[in-house]
């Protein structure tokens, strides 16, 4: 076990992270920027932060500004040339090890002890069961952020309807799943889900929906003030998140396809990476939108905002999800939004976004048009999409995080 010392801190509480699952360190899930904002703000609140993590999971929070925590590293680094399968149980296994010799090592010692495993995985969920098990007073809060789709239908066969031969990824994500769905919702103190919907599932006889916490991202909302300021525009839309199946980018490349035959000069902006860009670039191609669709790789920061800013309209379109929050940064630059209507969004998103038909992709590109065409509904929508970015401000919810800590 590596020892990174940082910041000591005086507070009662130790919140202690594991987060072994991260793989690769230029992007950024929806679980990693939840423990990596929370880790921050709650060191801003003089509460003592332990990351158990592994190399990949420390040059990631390295990258996102994560400094005053106390890191402790897995060896798993040692084997990062290895096949994913071998190296997500050697990450569960050495990340067991990590914690294993920090009990040893009197690491949890007269503080209340609240263990937070970043996400459902096995590298996260499985030494954070073994931490409550053998630390008696400790309070096991359970990172579980999606819910895998059934694999006869993934993530682009349910707005389908349609049942298909399932991707051996697929069949492995659910199969593991659900041992672990059945151990959180068994053992876990505190389950943390990203949105509403998603709460009735961890009720139990033991559990109310008390004890189950809501978290659905955040933003630093006083750092996007100044990108709220009109700008020239460069592009007609934008798109900020993963290359993934379930967030709907060959469906948004279709959409925007609707959109070019009515505005041909129409240009979006597309941010990020992930394993469908190679298709998402042939696609593009075999439509002839290579000056319509521009990629610009994982952004972070301002040259990310920069963009935002000189964007009109953020596009979320997200086929199968429990919430997406990056589509918040773009809120809180002004940019109105345009998703499907999926009943996550219900709560997640209530405000700044027209919403179209699940699927029906000539709905979605009519959003778009009547927002570059409307400037009172485009006007409208974005006064919405600001006031609704005020409500994931990172301070808001680290103080309703420990409040919920407080009481349990």
């Amino acid at each position: 076990m590596k020892k990174i010392p940082q910041l000591s801190k005086t507070n009662k509480i130790s919140f202690n992270i594991i987060a072994n699952a991260v793989i690769g360190y230029d992007g950024l899930s929806g679980g990693d920027n939840i423990f990596i904002n929370l880790a921050k703000d709650l060191i801003k609140q003089n509460v003592e932060v332990n990351i158990f993590t592994w190399k990949h999971g420390y040059l990631m929070c390295k990258k996102n500004g994560l400094d005053d925590a106390t890191f402790y590293l897995s060896d798993a680094g040692n084997f990062e040339g290895w096949p994913f399968p071998l190296l997500f149980f050697i990450r569960t296994f050495l990340g067991l090890k990590t914690v294993k010799d920090a009990i040893k090592k009197k690491v949890f010692e007269n503080k209340k002890i609240i263990i937070y495993s970043a996400s459902d995985f096995f590298p996260d969920s499985i030494p954070a069961l073994y931490l409550i098990t053998q630390l008696k007073t400790s309070k096991w809060f359970a990172g579980f952020y999606l819910f895998a789709p059934n694999p006869l239908k993934g993530f682009r066969g349910f707005y389908k309807n349609e049942i298909r031969i399932p991707r051996i990824k697929d069949l492995l994500y659910w199969l593991m799943q659900r041992p672990i769905y059945m151990l959180i919702k068994k053992m876990a103190d505190i389950v943390c889900v990203t949105s509403q919907p998603d709460v009735a599932a961890f009720v139990t006889k033991q559990r109310t929906k008390k004890n189950i916490f809501v978290v659905k991202g955040g933003i630093d909302y006083k750092h996007y003030l100044k990108y709220q300021k009109e700008t020239k525009k460069e592009f007609d839309g934008v798109f900020l998140g993963r290359f993934h199946p379930q967030k709907g980018v060959l469906e948004m490349i279709d959409i925007w396809k609707i959109v070019v035959d009515i505005k041909p000069l129409a240009k979006l902006a597309v941010i990020g990476m992930g394993e469908l860009e190679e298709e998402m670039k042939k696609k593009i191609e075999k439509l002839g939108l290579q000056t319509n669709i521009i990629f610009f790789g994982p952004l972070l920061g301002d040259k990310r905002n920069l963009i935002l800013q000189k964007s009109k309209i953020i596009l979320h379109p997200a086929i199968y999800d429990s919430g997406g929050m990056a589509a918040a940064s773009g809120l809180a630059c002004g940019l109105p939004g345009v998703c499907f209507n999926l009943p996550v969004f219900h709560t997640y998103y209530p405000n700044g976004f027209l919403r179209a038909e699940v699927g029906d992709f000539n709905d979605f590109a009519q959003k778009i048009i009547t927002l570059l065409n409307d400037k009172k509904i485009y006007a409208k929508n974005s006064r919405q999409a600001i006031q609704e970015a005020k409500t994931w401000d990172w301070s808001y919810r680290t103080n309703v995080l420990l409040d919920f800590v407080n009481k349990v």
